[in-house]
Parts: C-alpha cells; sequence; structure tokens
C-alpha cells in the first residue's frame, strides 16, 4: 500500500472489496499512510469486525489528527526554525488510540507486516517488520511522517520520516519476500497528467509525488521481467485533485476506492511481461530541444 495522505482512505475501499472477494494477503507491506493501513489490518485483522473498525476510524479522521497547526503557527515554526510545519504529537496519540494495548511488538500482531521508513542521514530505506521483538509504534509514525509537514522521528541512531520518499509503493519488497501474486494499492501518482500545480504547498506535495514515482515504476519494471510474478496494480486514481491534507471527503473516498477495485475484479490484468500499452497511456510529450522520457512500466499504468 502506497503513501497518500488523506487518499489512504481509497485504499480502504478497495481492501474491502478484496476481502468480499476472498481475497486475503498472507502478509501486509506499507509506506507513509499505507503504513498506517497495513498495521491496522494487521492489528484487527480482515473479518467483519477490523474492517468496520476500518471504516470507523476513516470516517472519524479530522486534519487535526493529522495536520494540527493552523497557518499562522506553521509559519510560527518556520520562523522558529522546527523541524517541521506541523508537530508529531496529534498524529501519535490518533495512531496510538487505533492499536490495541496489548499490541506492542511485530511478534503480536495477527499477520507479518512490513513497514519502509527513510533515514535522513545515511538517505536509505529502512525496513520494519522483520524482527518479531521490534516493537511497531515508532516504525509505523516513522514512515507516515512526511518530511516538512512532520518531524522526523529519532530511532537508534537515525533520523526517520516518511518511507515513501524512497519506496512510495514498496512492492519490491514484497517480491523479496517470496510473494508470486501482489496487490498494489497505490493512491499515489500512476502517470496521468494534472492540472498546472498552484500556490507553495501544493507545489512541494506535487513535487514530492514526482520524486516518489520512479520507485513504483521500478518494482513494475521488475514484476513485469520476472514471469513468476503476478503483480495487480490497481491505481486508484479518484479525486486525484484532492489534496493530500483535505481529510473532509474520506467516506465518499472509501466509496471510489471500493468501486474502483470492484470493477478491476471484474476483468484483473496482473502486470506479466510482455504487455501492451494500457488504453489510457497518453504519448511521451515532445517539445523543441527535448523529448518525454517514459520507462516501459508507465505505459502499462492503468487509472
Amino acid at each position: 500500500m502506497s503513501g497518500g495522505g488523506s487518499r489512504g482512505a481509497l485504499q480502504a475501499g478497495a481492501i474491502f472489496a478484496l476481502r468480499e472477494a476472498g481475497i486475503v494477503p498472507d502478509f501486509v507491506v506499507g509506506s507513509s499512510v499505507g503504513a498506517l493501513n497495513a498495521l491496522h489490518l494487521a492489528c484487527h485483522g480482515l473479518e467483519e469486525a477490523g474492517l468496520t473498525r476500518l471504516r470507523k476510524t476513516w470516517e472519524k479522521v479530522h486534519k487535526r489528527n493529522v495536520f494540527p497547526s493552523n497557518p499562522w503557527f506553521s509559519a510560527f515554526r518556520f520562523l522558529q526554525g522546527k523541524d517541521s510545519l506541523h508537530g508529531g504529537t496529534a498524529l501519535r496519540k490518533f495512531v496510538t488510540k487505533q492499536v490495541p494495548s496489548e499490541m506492542k511488538t511485530f511478534g503480536d500482531l495477527l499477520m507479518p507486516c512490513y513497514l519502509t521508513a527513510t533515514d535522513l542521514r545515511t538517505q536509505r530505506l529502512y525496513l520494519f517488520g522483520e524482527s518479531a521483538d521490534s516493537e511497531f509504534l515508532e516504525a509505523a509514525l516513522a514512515s507516515a511522517s512526511i518530511p516538512v509537514l512532520h518531524p522526523p522521528i529519532p530511532y537508534q541512531d537515525l533520523q526517520l520520516v516518511d518511507g515513501g520518499v524512497l519506496d512510495n509503493v514498496p512492492a519490491e519488497v514484497a517480491m523479496d519476500k517470496g510473494a508470486l501474486e501482489i496487490w498494489v494499492l497505490n493512491v499515489g501518482y500512476g502517470g496521468q497528467r494534472l492540472q498546472p500545480a498552484k500556490g507553495v504547498q501544493e507545489i512541494f506535495g506535487r513535487t514530492i509525488n514526482v520524486v516518489l514515482t520512479n520507485s513504483l515504476f521500478k518494482d513494475l519494471d521488475r514484476a513485469m521481467e520476472n514471469r513468476n510474478v503476478q503483480l495487480h496494480h490497481l491505481h486508484l486514481s479518484a479525486f486525484r485533485d484532492v489534496s493530500i491534507m483535505d481529510f473532509s471527503r474520506t467516506k465518499q473516498m472509501m466509496e471510489a476506492g471500493n468501486q474502483a477495485a470492484r470493477a478491476y475484479l471484474v476483468s484483473p490484468r496482473p502486470l506479466s511481461f510482455p504487455q501492451p500499452p494500457s488504453p489510457e497511456f497518453v504519448a511521451p510529450l515532445r517539445i523543441p530541444g527535448a523529448r518525454e522520457w517514459v520507462s516501459a512500466s508507465a505505459r502499462h499504468i492503468v487509472d
């Protein structure tokens, strides 16, 4: 499950459709908000009670739970030289409330759960979940801490932020764990052209998405090269113009994610090599003196 802020509600809706179709994962992998959804599934399971809790969690989440500062206070934090525009206390409280009190470590979870985080000191990706004795809360918070918006999470000698910075759609982790059938719930960028970005926050968010996209295409390339892997890439593209900080339409997003997954399940199209270009694929742009370069996997993105 990828990162995407409030768009994580789309993932929740897709999860409901996949479970209804009898698709139950052996393990889950997540980055950023995808890490929080993955952790929720690992804590509460995919039976009716767990999925009901997931739905209610997304219905009640509010901007103040994730991005609590108003513009003036964010500006004040910036002028003070703080590490982020928003404090991390609100997000920590909200995530902690969603976790059963008796669960502390990855070994306590109902299924294996792998979460990614990026270390700003070494500029490397770290994977959590392989050690049953390790606690998962700090890993989940680190994976969900968007640089600049949230403060980095200190861990051992590391300075951890959003795992999506280096691997927004961690399908490669699933492949390394031996998965032969992978269901990617991508709520980030997927190859479509958007309207021009306006305003500092939107331009910053769009810039982050550009960085994150490259890891997705690399994972899709690897999946297509391995004939033993079936990778179902569900690009949940509804509400693409809604800010990652806007939690006012999570109910509608869950419904849209559910409908998108149901539509895909009518005629699944797992990636395998070779594949024809997606009919939704937009041909690379040519401008005087330059040409848009598009990887092979980008040609198979389906909105």
